[in-house]
């Protein structure tokens, strides 16, 4: 449940079979109610076995699951975490308790957890214990909509790009990012590199900053700031990427986190340039069509995105395998099966 304006679009996603109850926003405490009236309601009507909530929704979810351990309802649920407490909600202390208590209540109610990495679950068994039942399942694609295919071939002389050597971004434009670091970078690079471009895709709060940021850094004609798209178009600019990069920094809420974008590239037999943090490399590892950054920092970057250049043959070559990978391992279906096999487990 949640405010959404396109309901259609997951109701007719294929595999889906159930409905969609759009809630509107009414100020917190009309909000509050309304929830908890659509949550019963659905549960009274609804024949779910299954829900699945975050740890935010702990209020929301308290008393129904409690019902449900005392087997006097039917539907289970269990808990899905796809974050740890990130810095803002640390020093919020309503938050910051929430959150202790939602990992506690799964170790003495729910059946289960599932959690999206490896390493935030090691974060987090002190708090929910080793009995608790545990599936990490990480972020995916959907490898028919991100395939090589998926691309427009007149793309980069629409934005002017035929001459130059691509790297791409795309998601939230924040500072948290490494999004910064990223344009510093390119002012280094272009010194040596002057056909290095870089293409930003996106949105976000600090659009306005980064902007300053590169018109400051003479860098107007280098970097293409481009506004967020629907899904289904993403693919085609990737497509018009020589380096795709992700220059998270090595804070604990990315080393713990599943990027989607990582995913997409190598869908699209991108090649990348990535931080060299533990998200990255749990899936990566050695893999030849990465290059790592030692630092998050411009220099760090630089001569990370400076060796993808050099090396821009050998890294594209290699990354045409990247697309075998997915398949195999990383599409949505594949995390569905994975996933849809542990809630029969615990919840059956």
């Amino acid at each position: 449940m949640g405010k959404t304006s396109k309901a259609e679009a997951f109701e007719g996603y294929d595999g889906f079979s159930g409905s969609v109850t759009l809630i509107r926003r009414k100020g917190r405490i009309c909000t509050e109610l309304t929830y908890h009236l659509a949550l019963w309601k659905i549960l009274l009507k609804e024949s779910f076995d299954i829900v699945l909530f975050e740890p935010p929704q702990l209020r929301l979810i308290m008393v129904p699951a409690i019902l449900s351990f005392l087997r006097a309802i039917r539907t289970r649920f269990v808990m899905d975490v796809r974050t740890p407490l990130v810095e803002a909600a640390q020093y919020n202390p309503t938050e910051r308790l929430n959150y202790y208590l939602a990992m506690k209540f799964a170790k003495w109610v729910l059946p289960g957890v599932t959690l999206i990495t490896e390493a935030l679950e090691k974060d987090l068994r002190p708090l929910f214990g080793k009995k608790t039942k545990v599936l990490v399942w990480g972020s995916g694609v959907d490898e028919e909509m991100f395939n090589p295919s998926n691309t427009d071939a007149d793309l980069r002389k629409k934005l002017g790009l035929e001459q130059r050597f691509v790297f791409f971004y795309h998601g939230a434009l924040t500072l948290s990012r490494g999004v910064p670091e990223l344009i510093l970078a390119l002012e280094k690079l272009s010194t040596d590199c002057p056909e290095a471009a870089l293409v930003l895709l996106g949105d976000g709060a600090s659009v306005g900053e980064l902007k300053r940021q590169v018109y400051e850094s003479g860098l107007t004609d280098a970097v293409f700031f481009l506004e967020s798209v629907d899904n289904a178009e993403v693919p085609k600019y990737i497509g018009i990427a020589d380096v795709g990069v992700i220059p998270l920094p090595g804070k604990r809420c990315w080393q713990v986190s599943s990027p989607l974008k990582l995913f997409e590239y190598m869908s699209m037999q991108v090649p990348m340039v990535v931080s060299d943090i533990e998200a990255h490399r749990a899936v990566l590892d050695e893999a030849p069509f990465v290059v790592y950054a030692k630092e998050v920092t411009p220099q760090g970057l630089c001569d990370a995105m400076k060796y993808a250049i050099d090396k821009i043959s050998d890294l594209k070559m290699n990354a045409s395998h990247a697309r075998t990978q997915v398949e195999e391992k990383h599409s949505w279906m594949n995390r569905a099966k994975i996933l849809s096999g542990f809630l029969s487990e615990v919840c059956m």
